[in-house]
């Protein structure tokens, strides 16, 4: 049985296993016109950055991996894709040494004499250097392409201090205005930072910014079928009863819930609660889905959208246009920027709903769900309460008729 990858992916298309020497079926489906935006940019005479913008688990790092791929193969070999690790680090000068020590390695040279903090003369201080080795690295007929996922965690990592930021967005800034070397960069990132010198960098604003947004139904249905006909073990009759409009309620579209429905879907002997079924196994997984979707909650959303979020889903799924119409500015809020990114839906009505329908079933039965609804709907679900019933939440006061009398 073939396993179904949560993590990244980048063939997009059918391929010749190197062991097993059989064909392959594509793991990449769909952003065709992302890939074409990104690799036109790319090989374009622009040197600003290119820079895929998703939710998390949207697709960005296999897409990052599939452009990495495509440059690497290209026929004329002008590109010299470099991926460049961030973890742990906390300055500007720690980072250029990262980028060269990863270039170096890449194009087979010897590092240069760059040993940061031994020694105030050997330190790499300046741009200047920097930039100096990197033309060195390069030929008139080679692009560096520097790529780095995740570059906004990048910027608000915690060891990083605000000066560093500013001198890592000076970086880019003068490696794009800077014709010493040949050199573009490749980022992906889930929002710009709400920092103000990044809201204000010129060189992000004026990048070639790639959105991913949910798939839409045709092309989920190809990335379904395509999917399930890598399983030897499933029936052409088995896979043409799957409920592929439920399937793509269930994931809102996006690529992410769909596989992990179907990594548990593939594992369940085909019958005709086959969906129900891989929606339980996928909600009772402990570890990697439980550990991503606290991590969206926690750092992905604001406390107006975790509010909506969890009204949501103490609200069995909906909220109707008169239950919005009596919640704050700030739930109203949530709801749009949650609409905005494709997590919930507004019908033409003013009602809302889970786009993703996984998320309407995790969340009620998320381990800190009571928690956090006690802490942060209390007036919005009194407020809910009072349109069936107007005294919902008020104390009944006994009146004697000593009090009657005063």
């Amino acid at each position: 049985m073939t396993v179904i990858d949560l993590n990244v992916v980048f063939h997009d298309q059918a391929y010749l296993h190197p062991q097993d020497r059989k064909m392959v079926e594509r793991d990449f489906y769909d952003r065709d016109e992302q890939k074409e935006r990104a690799e036109t940019a790319l090989r374009s005479w622009s040197r600003l950055p290119v820079i895929i913008m998703g939710e998390r688990r949207a697709g960005k790092t296999s897409l990052l991996h599939l452009l990495i791929d495509h440059l690497a193969n290209d026929r004329s070999g002008r590109f010299v894709p470099v991926k460049i690790p961030w973890h742990g680090i906390s300055s500007r000068d720690e980072l250029m040494k990262v980028i060269l020590r990863e270039a170096c390695e890449k194009l087979d040279q010897a590092l240069p004499d760059i040993d940061l903090g031994a020694s105030e003369r050997r330190s790499l201080a300046s741009f200047g250097k920097f930039l100096n080795h990197l033309r060195r690295l390069s030929t008139p007929d080679k692009t560096l392409v520097l790529c780095i996922d995740e570059f906004d965690s990048l910027l608000l990592h915690g060891a990083l201090k605000r000066e560093e930021r500013e001198k890592i967005l000076g970086m880019v800034q003068e490696l794009v205005e800077s014709s010493e070397a040949p050199v573009k960069m490749l980022f992906t990132m889930s929002r710009i930072p709400d920092t103000q010198d990044t809201r204000t960098s010129p060189v992000i604003a004026k990048a070639e910014q790639v959105h991913l947004n949910p798939f839409k139904k045709q092309d989920f249905d190809e990335m379904v079928h395509g999917l399930l006909r890598r399983q030897e073990q499933l029936l052409s009759a088995d896979i043409q009863r799957i409920d592929l409009d439920r399937l793509y309620d269930l994931s809102g579209g996006w690529p992410f819930f769909a596989k992990l429905l179907l990594m548990h879907l593939v594992k369940i002997i085909p019958n005709d609660e086959w969906l129900d079924q891989a929606l339980e196994k996928a909600i009772a997984e402990p570890g990697g889905i439980q550990q991503t979707l606290d991590d969206i909650y926690a750092k992905h959303f604001n406390d107006n959208e975790k509010a909506m979020i969890l009204l949501l889903a103490s609200n069995a799924g909906r909220i109707s246009a008169e239950e919005m119409s009596v919640l704050g500015d700030s739930l109203r809020e949530g709801a749009a920027n949650l609409a905005k990114r494709h997590f919930i839906s507004r019908d033409d009505g003013g009602n809302y709903t889970f786009r993703i329908g996984y998320l309407a079933t995790w969340f009620p039965r998320w381990r800190r769900f009571e928690s956090e609804v006690n802490h942060r709907l209390s007036r919005a679900l009194l407020r809910l309460a009072r349109i069936k019933d107007p005294w919902a939440g008020g104390e009944w006061i006994t009146v004697s008729k000593e009090d009657e009398q005063q």
